[in-house]
């Protein structure tokens, strides 16, 4: 199975409320369900060949699969959905996010309209 589609059904899960999620701590997220456990951690910074990046990795915990993926990754849009999904302040932070893309990807096609 894809590390997409997972997540995908993470979030499926997440919405029809199978899962409850916890805010442990200020960048990790936890569930627990039938004796495994389910997370979302985020670290940052990551050091990249020795020398510090300012890259945002991303843990997410799936039973017993584990997922990495850095900021810029199309799964990090999975991963606020199922956050949004749990959590209120997430839906929010969410919807305003989305709001500012779509604000920016109107002006970007007036110009193309402008010539």
């Amino acid at each position: 199975m894809l590390e997409s589609e997972l997540l995908l059904l993470l979030h499926e899960v997440t919405l029809a409320k199978k899962l409850t999620w916890k805010h442990v701590s200020t960048d990790r997220y936890e569930a627990e369900r039938g004796g495994f456990l389910y997370f979302i951690e985020q670290e940052a910074p990551v050091l990249l060949g020795g020398s510090p990046a300012f890259t945002t990795m991303y843990r997410v915990g799936v039973a017993e699969a584990l997922i990495t993926f850095a900021d810029g990754s199309p799964l990090v849009e999975i991963l606020e959905k199922i956050l949004a999904a749990a959590f209120d302040e997430w839906s929010e932070h969410v919807r305003f996010a989305d709001q500012f893309r779509t604000q920016a990807g109107d002006r970007l096609k007036r110009m193309l309209e402008d010539g």
